[in-house]
């Protein structure tokens, strides 16, 4: 016989005459509450019981039938023991109450400091948008005059260039701007919600960035670029999409593919190149 067909009867059964099944303090263990509910308050009678206990054959732990005496303080001790061990499963369950509370409490500070983040990564959003965005009630106004360099000499204007305002704004007018659907963030699930969002970009649009991808969707220029471990974080390369603003890795390599493009080959770092040639099937697919 293998150990693999041994079966654990045998174990059991040896375990429950070690232990004793026909013990009086396991009766004891099993029915002390069915006892006490059924005397509600008056006193036992151990005479009666002790001559039951050794009718149907219980003994105490020497293996003989158990006295009035001896029935007495085994039942002290059970209800002793039977004490402690609710008190100690009480203690357990109060501890894993309070874990619980003192989690959910830090999962919902930890939710507050993201909405507090994502809502100041708004408001810079809002405000930078605001400062690059043109006058819409006045768009012929020049811009504001820029300081120039002390080194860099004034340019003078030419005379010969063309100064009818009334002709630029002739060109513009009954021109309707072709609409773009602008992509939205993806949704964030796991782990990766309770992450707080980088901060925006700032800078403009860069070449080959398509026409429906917001400017939050870009890491911002001063990201490392780099994973805990030293490698290259290819999904969050400074003034790239970030690869958690899409849903799929195709949609992120069809926004990537031409803004990796657009830089000559001579000039892209060694994460571009690595990033040009995972999107570029799949790049030049979309296009």
């Amino acid at each position: 016989m293998s150990a693999g067909t041994i079966g654990i009867e045998g174990a059991l059964t040896a375990l429950d005459e070690a232990r004793g099944t026909l013990s009086l303090r396991t009766w004891m263990e099993r029915h002390r509450a069915e006892v006490l509910r059924h005397c509600d308050g008056r006193r036992i009678d151990w005479v009666a019981l002790c001559r039951w206990f050794t009718e149907v054959g219980l003994v105490n732990a020497r293996g003989l039938a158990p006295t009035v005496k001896c029935a007495k303080m085994m039942w002290y001790r059970v209800g002793k023991w039977m004490a402690a061990r609710q008190e100690r499963a009480s203690i357990r369950a109060e501890e894993k109450v309070r874990d619980a509370i003192r989690k959910e409490a830090e999962l919902q500070a930890l939710r507050e400091k993201m909405a507090e983040a994502d809502k100041g990564v708004a408001e810079r959003q809002l405000e930078a948008r605001r400062a690059r965005a043109a006058s819409v009630l006045f768009p012929d106004d020049p811009l504001p005059p820029q300081p120039t360099a002390p080194h860099a000499p004034a340019t003078a204007s030419r005379p010969d260039a063309p100064t009818d305002q009334g002709a630029a704004l002739q060109s513009r007018l009954g021109q309707v701007k072709p609409t773009v659907m602008m992509l939205r963030q993806a949704p964030r699930y796991g782990k990766d919600k309770e992450i707080p969002l980088p901060p925006p970009y700032v800078g403009p649009r860069p070449p080959g960035m398509p026409d429906n991808l917001p400017l939050e969707a870009l890491m911002p220029l001063d990201a490392s670029g780099l994973l805990p471990n030293g490698g290259f974080d290819l999904e969050q390369l400074p003034g790239l999409p970030r690869r958690s603003f899409f849903e799929t890795n195709e949609a992120w390599y069809r926004s990537v593919y031409p803004m990796l493009d657009a830089i000559p080959r001579q000039s892209r770092s060694v994460p571009e190149k690595l990033l040009y040639t995972f999107c570029a099937s799949v790049g030049r697919r979309a296009q």
